[in-house]
């Protein structure tokens, strides 16, 4: 390595990046639109959640997303 050094030329330096798959869009965000969807035929959470196959909290999560509402706070979510 140390000659492969000496004949680049002054600032060069080898370096090296790893190719990695970019990160999976996470459940929530990719259900948003459809819990969205089922929440305004009158579905409550638990309904939502059986017909997508995700668990409650998703779907919260997923709404409070959707409606622009922080999606890790605390507290009842009511819309």
């Amino acid at each position: 390595m140390q000659d492969t050094l000496s004949k680049m030329s002054e600032g060069e330096v080898p370096f090296e990046v790893a190719i990695v798959d970019p990160p999976e869009v996470p459940t929530y965000i990719g259900i948003a639109e459809k819990a969205l969807h089922l929440k305004e035929l009158n579905m409550n959470p638990n309904q939502i959640a059986v017909a997508l196959k995700v668990d409650r909290t998703t779907v919260l999560r997923a709404l409070r997303w959707v409606n622009n509402i922080p999606v890790y706070t605390t507290g009842p979510f009511r819309n």
